[in-house]
């Protein structure tokens, strides 16, 4: 069904941009083990961090599982609020994403850019892919493309 569909790229955005999100807390530095936020958050007892990454990552995953179980059953009227539904889980995922670094930045007495700074970069261009994403499911279905969308695989 053209223009009921929403593309396959945003499932893979939405996917790629939780995993970055979730290495990037946890990537160590390159040159030295063991120093990445999250292990420097194990270390300093900065649980909440953890578990915002966590819950971060949850939201990223359940984001994309939205996108692939129920528009694959492309249902007319309902695509609308399956967009709504996978807007709103990027949206939560993109301030949770946010809420971790600055819980961390807080945190970390003694802030070093350069040490962790990989660490910072991979989490940052998570963040920003999640971001991204919302524009995605917005342009595809304001645009109501049939190119590349699941129903096309």
């Amino acid at each position: 069904m053209p223009g009921k569909t929403v593309s396959v790229f945003s499932l893979l955005v939405g996917t790629v941009g939780a995993t970055l999100l979730t290495v990037g807390m946890a990537t160590s530095y390159w040159c030295k083990g063991g120093t990445g936020l999250w292990k420097n958050c194990a270390v300093n007892g900065c649980l909440a961090v953890q578990a915002t990454v966590v819950i971060s990552t949850v939201f990223g995953i359940v984001h994309a599982l939205i996108l692939l179980l129920h528009l694959a059953k492309q249902v007319g009227p309902d695509t609308r609020k399956i967009i709504m539904s996978a807007f709103m889980s990027a949206l939560l995922t993109v301030i949770f994403g946010v809420a971790s670094i600055i819980v961390y930045a807080v945190r970390l007495e003694a802030f070093q850019p350069s040490f962790y700074g990989w660490s910072f970069a991979l989490t940052l261009v998570g963040i920003g892919i999640i971001f991204l994403n919302i524009f995605v499911i917005v342009f595809e279905g304001s645009n109501q493309r049939a190119a590349g969308a699941y129903s096309s695989i």
